[in-house]
Formats: structure tokens, C-alpha cells, sequence
């Protein structure tokens, strides 16, 4: 196992004690922006320096989130609220921290922690390459880490843990993925981009945008049919997470297009266990999917069974069986997020 990739990183929600207010203000002029690291629809990741952050001492690497050049009215309010959301969390292992802001003048930008190992789709799927000992000598696809079996059961618990911390606050995530989780540098998973983040009470009033790409993979069956989400949606979520953990970030659903996959979970079928994959994570996997929202497991009992499984059971994914071309179909619809 990696040096400081550890299972009790992963906290309980009640471990935290209460944090007073931070003043998140941030003087723009301490952001020293050095390079871009990510793009989604409407925004921008880039790695920065500032000074003094949080009041603590020297220069430090830091993340900041802002909108394009060109950018809407609801695109501005969507920031908002993802920032909204972050400065109601408390400090947690597995929840990527937010640092500071600057919304008093435009652009808005919003200050995190800097995960250096970036997102942990993009590492799953150049670790690929080491566990179906496929060609290194293109320096792109090696990965910059070597990670086990136990190492990728390690990050489904720390996920877990970050997920049963959300939910605690009665906040629903609505777009859990491997794309959505970021690596630090001590290779701990944090859970990230909180733009779809809704609080529980107000989802009454939410209406899907026609124009909105969804993560359509992603949702649950209530989800896709009637724009339903609740805490037992995330869980079905984190079942699909758990899949792309164990195919090593291939596209869930692989060879179908998005009509397809909105017609094969409505009818009740289900992804069929990877070869190469425990019954028992399979079985949480297909718990998670459980048509009856409220008979999902909750993700403290997910926690739970991902730590019997790690103590108990060793090696979840036996990844050295693996077809190097089972699950490479990677795709990119037009109508959903991938």
C-alpha cells in the first residue's frame, strides 16, 4: 500500500468539532494565477498562489474556480450556490476544503485546496495501463502513482465516508463520480464540484433545465423519470462510483447511448458484475441500485461494509484477470456529462 494512503483517514461525521465562522473574503490581488487545470461547461480550474490565505504564514498552491469569459445569469447563480454550499461544511478529510473567495467584485472566484494528484477518473484509467501491463513508452498514459487492489477499496471507503458526512447536513450532492473526486498528494480522496449540490428542503422547487447536460450514468431510475432526488439517489450514485472504481474509470453502461441507458435502468436492469470483481463489492454495488429508493443502504452503513470488506476479506478486485478490452468503450454524449 502507498506510503499515507490510510483507511482511518476516512472520519465519521460527529468527529468534527464546530468551526467558527471564517471570514472568506479574499483580496483578488493576493491570486497569483499560474495555470489552467480544468474545464467543464461553464467554468474554469486554475492552479494559483496566494498570500496569507486563512491568515497563515507564506505563499501556498491553491485552486481556483471562476466562470468563463462569456458566462450567463444562471451560470453566475449556479457559482453561487456551489460556493453558497461549501461555506456551510465543516473541515473534512474526504471533502475538498474551501480557503477563501472573491465575490464582492466580478469575476467571482472561488479559493480551494489543491488536490495534486488531480481527478480520480483520469487516474484510474492511466492505471490501467500498469495493471493490464500495456505498452509505458508513451510517457502520457504512465502513471505517476502505483496503486493496488486494497489501494482502490481504500478510496471507495474514504468516498463513503465523505458522502455520510454530506448527508448528515442534509445536503444532497446529485453528481458523485470518479470525475468528481480529487487526490491529494498524500493520495486521499476529497469530494469535489458542489454546482448541483441542492439541500434537501428546497429540492420541492427544482426543475431540470432542458438545456442542462446531466449525469445521466449517474442517476437513479427516480431520477431520470421524475426529477426525484434524495439522499437514496446519491447512494445509487455511489454504486455507479463504485463500478468505475473497479473497471478502472471506464464509462458505466459501456456500448450504449443515453436513450439506451435511460431505457435499460427504467425497465430494472442492471450492469452485470465485472469478472474480475468480489460478489460481496458487487453486491453492495447492486444493493446501492435497489429500484426501491428507500431500501438502498445508507452511507454509513455503505462505510461500514466497505470497512468489513477491507478488514475481512483482502483484495475486493482482483484486477490481474481484468480483459484489457472488456470495458474500454469510453464516450462522450452530447447530452450528458461522461
Amino acid at each position: 500500500m502507498n506510503p499515507g494512503l490510510n483507511p482511518s483517514v476516512a472520519h465519521n461525521p460527529g468527529s468534527h468539532a464546530f468551526q467558527p465562522e471564517v471570514p472568506w473574503e479574499l483580496p483578488r490581488e493576493k491570486l497569483i494565477f499560474k495555470k489552467k487545470i480544468g474545464e467543464g461547461s461553464f467554468g474554469e480550474v486554475w492552479r494559483a498562489k496566494v498570500d496569507g490565505i486563512l491568515g497563515r504564514r507564506g505563499k501556498e498552491i491553491v485552486a481556483v474556480k471562476l466562470l468563463k469569459d462569456y458566462y450567463t445569469p444562471e451560470e453566475k447563480r449556479c457559482l453561487m450556490k456551489e460556493l453558497r454550499v461549501m461555506q456551510t461544511l465543516q473541515p473534512h478529510p474526504n471533502i475538498i476544503s474551501l480557503l477563501g473567495c472573491c465575490s464582492v467584485t466580478e469575476p467571482l472566484c472561488i479559493v480551494m485546496e489543491y488536490a495534486a494528484n488531480g481527478n480520480l477518473q483520469d487516474v484510474l484509467r492511466k492505471q490501467r495501463y500498469t495493471f493490464l501491463q500495456n505498452d509505458l513508452s508513451n510517457l502520457e498514459k504512465r502513471p505517476k502513482i502505483n496503486l493496488t487492489a486494497r489501494d482502490l477499496t481504500i478510496f471507495t471507503l474514504h468516498v463513503s465516508s465523505g458522502m455520510q458526512y454530506i448527508s448528515s447536513r442534509d445536503l444532497l450532492h446529485r453528481d458523485l463520480a470518479a470525475r468528481n473526486v480529487l487526490l491529494d498528494k498524500d493520495l486521499v480522496c476529497k469530494i469535489s464540484d458542489f454546482g448541483s449540490a441542492r439541500d434537501i428542503v428546497e429540492m420541492r422547487e427544482y426543475e431540470t433545465s432542458a438545456n442542462q447536460k446531466l449525469p445521466l450514468r449517474w442517476m437513479a431510475p427516480e431520477s431520470l423519470l421524475s426529477c426525484i432526488y434524495s439522499s437514496h439517489s446519491d447512494v445509487w450514485s455511489f454504486g455507479v462510483f463504485l463500478w468505475e472504481v473497479v473497471t478502472l474509470g471506464s464509462s458505466p453502461y459501456p456500448g450504449m447511448t443515453s436513450e439506451q441507458v435511460m431505457d435499460f435502468v427504467q425497465k430494472g436492469c442492471r450492469m452485470a458484475k465485472p469478472t474480475h470483481c468480489s460478489q460481496s463489492l458487487y453486491t453492495l454495488m447492486t444493493d446501492c441500485w435497489h429500484h426501491f429508493p428507500p431500501s438502498r443502504p445508507s452511507f454509513a452503513t455503505i462505510h461500514d461494509r466497505l470497512t468489513t470488506l477491507l478488514e475481512e476479506e483482502g483484495d475486493n478486485m482482483f484486477v490481474d484477470q481484468m480483459s484489457d478490452n472488456a470495458y474500454n468503450i469510453l464516450l462522450n454524449q452530447s447530452r450528458e456529462k461522461c
